[in-house]
């Protein structure tokens, strides 16, 4: 999602620089190589290339310098919250959660909102590279520290996955890429058994497909878990699947999955590839839309607005980027103008939106910006 500066040249040298130029007139110029010498002579300069390159690679472990690159532990996840006029950086009371991939949600019934971390803490690119020290951890925070859970369960991650309140169970609940889903209970993750999601009655449209090829929200008026696709959508009450013909555009891998909910206007909203989506628990409608699909979205019910954050490519600098706000009130889009707009540091390892939720006990929006 965010772009990262082209690389600089490995070398201070071209090959052209290694031999005698042609047509400079010199009167002690070398003879000119046969067919075979030239040939001999360009293996050697690749040669030289190759020997080169390979002792720059292991010298310096062929990546760029970084705390998430070197083999150091990555940053803390850096915490916003935004009031609906401008950005906050929060500080907290202790050490918070490091990874390169977080799902944030927030825990209506306890008051608190909860980071699943599953992605590394520690990256180091090369020829031997990957990730060194895989997380999967559960944190919550309760408006001033972060307190990290103990807990042997966990969601399996496949695919993007979308953290949500399910209504109905009074839990917050996370579905990963494959239709599956758990609840957490203050304490522990547990798996829902949903009986025949579509993601197995289905299996021509999800399981042969990559990961992410639908997108998940709770229907809060009507008490469903709803399945959106392109072609078709699922809905759950808890017993029983129903589906009705018509989806939606669906947006890139990289985007956020989330529909979510606008009890102003008792709709499921969707950021499409293209367009804006709504749901009125029997149709969809569509709607124009800027350039919004590789954002976070959530929804704020104290100002009655769905809230878009991205990365604004036109305020970067050599070490973050400010975000880019829109609003959506259920007819229009609203570019906001913040003075102080949170910042996204570069070179994330991750292709996904740091996570946005709304912080029902504050009021205020969360954004997390997970390690890069």
């Amino acid at each position: 999602m965010l772009r990262q500066g082209h690389a600089e040249s490995l070398f201070p040298f071209t090959v052209a620089a290694m031999w005698p130029t042609p047509g400079i007139g010199t009167t002690n110029a070398p003879p000119a190589l046969g067919r075979a010498g030239r040939t001999l002579a360009g293996s050697g300069a690749v040669l030289l290339l190759i020997i080169v390159g390979t002792a720059w690679l292991s010298a310096s472990g062929g990546h760029p310098k970084g705390a998430t690159y070197t083999g150091a532990e990555a940053a803390q996840a850096q915490l916003w919250s935004f009031n609906g006029t401008d950005y906050e950086s929060l500080a907290t009371a202790r050490a918070g959660p490091s990874s390169t991939s977080l799902d944030l949600g927030f825990d209506r019934a306890r008051g608190a909102a909860l980071a699943w971390a599953h992605g590394c803490s520690r990256l180091v690119m090369g020829f031997t590279g990957g990730c060194q020290s895989p997380v999967n951890q559960t944190w919550t925070w309760d408006g001033s520290a972060w307190v990290k859970a103990v807990t042997v369960s966990s969601p399996n991650e496949v695919g993007r996955g979308v953290m949500l309140y399910e209504g109905r169970l009074q839990q917050l609940a996370y579905v990963n890429g494959a239709g599956q889903a758990w609840a957490w209970t203050g304490a522990a993750w547990r798996m829902l058994d949903l009986k025949g999601g579509p993601h197995i009655e289905l299996p021509g449209v999800l399981s042969k497909s990559p990961p992410s090829t639908f997108a998940t929200g709770y229907d809060e008026r009507r008490g469903l878990l709803v399945y959106a696709l392109s072609d078709r959508t699922w809905t759950w009450d808890g017993a029983t699947w129903a589906s009705i013909n018509g989806g939606i555009d669906l947006a890139d891998a990289g985007s956020d999955p989330h529909l979510v909910y606008d009890t102003d206007q008792s709709e499921l909203v969707y950021i499409g590839k293209h367009r804006t989506w709504t749901w009125d628990g029997a149709s969809w409608r569509s709607f124009q839309q800027p350039d919004l699909s590789s954002g976070a979205v959530a929804y704020d019910p104290l100002r009655k607005r769905v809230v878009v954050v991205r990365e604004d490519t036109d305020a970067c600098d050599r070490a973050a980027c400010a975000v880019a706000t829109w609003t959506w009130d259920g007819q229009l889009w609203v570019h906001l103008s913040v003075e102080h707009p949170a910042r996204v540091p570069l070179s994330r390892s991750s292709f996904f939106a740091p996570p946005l939720v709304f912080d029902d006990t504050r009021g205020v929006m969360l954004l997390l910006a997970s390690a890069r």
